[in-house]
């Protein structure tokens, strides 16, 4: 009984750590509302406004915002990085979302997007010391984001 009772409380000790620490699109959202509403202003005339989970490296997250917007039901789209519950920050308005992140932290974009950080020409990746403005590549066509670094706050 008291292995039982142990077990019981070890089960339950380690759930509310993990979900402390864990970042998921539902908690993101109400982070995003509650300490940058900036990035959801006018969203009442949204059609579609979602919150996506693309994973993890170490103790970052990425996480996306999608946006559907106007008439012509535009898409638009922001990455979000977080270490542990904190919001380093976001790329605003890119032009894809992540299709994976690889054993390095490494960044992909889907086939024919390219997604390179500008000051050292190489891949995001979720393991950098800093983050640089993303440019994105379609059609031969390149345009870069700039990386908006977030004050820290915190999701109580």
């Amino acid at each position: 009984m008291r292995l039982m009772y142990f077990l019981f409380l070890l089960f339950t000790a380690n759930s509310f750590a993990l979900e402390k620490t864990n970042v998921t699109a539902n908690w993101a959202e109400q982070y995003i509302k509650q300490n940058h509403p900036s990035l959801m202003v006018d969203s009442q005339f949204d059609h579609v406004l979602s919150v996506y989970y693309f994973g993890q490296y170490g103790n970052r997250s990425l996480l996306g915002l999608e946006r559907v917007r106007g008439e012509n039901y535009e898409q638009f789209f922001t990455i979000l990085v977080f270490e542990d519950t904190h919001l380093l920050g976001y790329y605003e308005n890119i032009l894809s979302f992540p299709s994976t992140i690889n054993e390095q932290g490494e960044v992909g974009f889907p086939y024919g997007i390219s997604g390179e950080i500008k000051e050292i020409g190489e891949s995001m990746n979720l393991n950098a010391a800093e983050f640089g403005d993303l440019c994105q590549t379609q059609a031969h066509v390149t345009q870069c984001f700039t990386w908006q670094a977030a004050a820290y706050k915190n999701l109580k």
